[in-house]
């Protein structure tokens, strides 16, 4: 690379951990617990709205709390459940999931092991969820730091994320930063945001064909290109 960054912003979410294994097991298990047939076409169902609605989250049209309550309100009236109970159930069990995506972990590492740079992870989701799935993946023994929205009050891609960020790291240089993640809509347009260096991650090597309009500075299609991207032996 043409600059020397001091430190890495990894996403957590499709980026290091498969979250789409994990909601799908964290979805059935709901289906399982209700006494409901599980069927692939409800998990996709959901998984459509739940992206929708952290889309929105991104946007600043709702909050937090209205994505919570949101996102199972259309299940809860078809099983008659309680979207609230739903929620609650689909955080436990999202919580104990432990699924790397192929390769992720042994990047993590070798990156670790280099010592080359401080590796922080920097995610939006809420503490419990992305605490239990840091735990019992094992995760934070890679990392420097763990920054997570619900902590930090601000979301990918706001730029007071990553303000806060640069407060608790004692460097306010967004130059020596770069944020490496999957998502254009949180980790490239939130780096956009700030004017600071990314990196667009696709674990299988399959990029969007259309960018959204935002500017990536380096692409990865696979933890081997970007550990060559990083200069990590």
């Amino acid at each position: 690379m043409d600059k020397n960054y001091k430190y890495l912003l990894l996403d957590m979410d499709m980026t290091l951990l498969n979250f789409k294994k994990s909601e799908k097991y964290a979805f059935k298990e709901i289906m399982d617990i209700l006494g409901l047939t599980y069927t692939e076409d409800d998990y996709v169902r959901y998984s459509h709205i739940n992206d929708e609605f952290w889309k929105r989250l991104e946007k600043g049209l709702i909050n937090r709390q209205q994505l919570l309550d949101g996102r199972f309100s259309e299940f809860a009236e078809e099983w008659g459940a309680d979207p609230v109970r739903l929620n609650e159930m689909f955080i436990n069990n999202l919580a104990k999931r432990n699924d790397w995506l192929p390769g992720a972990e042994d990047f993590l590492k070798v990156l670790h092991d280099s010592k080359k740079y401080p590796v922080y992870i920097a995610t939006n989701g809420p503490i419990f969820t992305v605490m239990g799935r840091i735990n019992a993946s094992g995760l934070a023994q890679y990392a420097d730091g763990i920054f997570i929205s619900e902590a930090l009050g601000a979301s990918k891609p706001d730029p007071a994320f990553f303000e806060k960020i640069f407060e608790k790291v004692g460097d306010h240089d967004v130059s020596n930063y770069l944020m490496i993640g999957d998502r254009l809509s949180s980790d490239i347009k939130g780096a956009n945001s700030i004017g600071m260096d990314s990196v667009l991650f696709a674990y299988d090597g399959i990029f969007p064909e259309d960018l959204k309009g935002c500017k990536v500075d380096h692409f990865a299609g696979s933890y081997k290109e970007l550990q060559d991207l990083l200069e990590v032996p």
